[in-house]
């Protein structure tokens, strides 16, 4: 199976500035370079971590700095700068579709986790809230608790 992240090889002078990567781009020099200035998600496979490949991106509502794979690598969880969390399926890594979008809280340091081998997503915000989201059904999630 093949394994997706972020490929930090070069980055852009704002991906430098902030520590984190949302979009990877092939530069005409066919280099992978990272940057956070946009909407877009990009999924690299680094089946071979010495020649990574771009698969696809991915438009976002808002930017993001941090997204997570569920621990079957079904489901990506990509928690924007904006109102929303959204739930990727990523069954099949060519073709993610946007299983979801949850509303979680106004950006400021957005982060969202999976819990290990379990249906359970954390999610928060800007606005100090913590949320657990059973994602089972990663098309209709249940908010459990806030």
């Amino acid at each position: 199976a093949a394994r997706h992240l972020a490929y930090r090889g070069t980055l852009t002078d704002a991906a430098r500035a902030i520590g984190a990567v949302n979009t990877v781009v092939r530069r005409d020099d066919g280099r992978l370079e990272g940057d956070n200035t946009d909407a877009d998600l990009g999924l690299v496979d680094v089946t071979d971590p010495t020649r990574p490949a771009l698969r696809v991106t991915v438009p976002l509502p808002d930017p993001c700095v941090v997204a997570e794979f569920s621990s079957d690598s079904r489901q990506l969880v990509v928690p924007t700068l904006g109102p929303e969390t959204v739930i990727l399926d990523t069954a099949d890594p060519d073709r993610p579709v946007v299983a979801h979008r949850l509303t979680t809280g106004i950006g400021a340091s957005p982060s969202a986790g999976h819990a290990h081998h379990s249906p359970l997503l954390a999610t928060s915000g800007g606005d100090k809230t913590v949320r657990l989201w059973d994602v089972s059904d990663a098309s209709a999630p249940a908010e459990l608790a806030s």
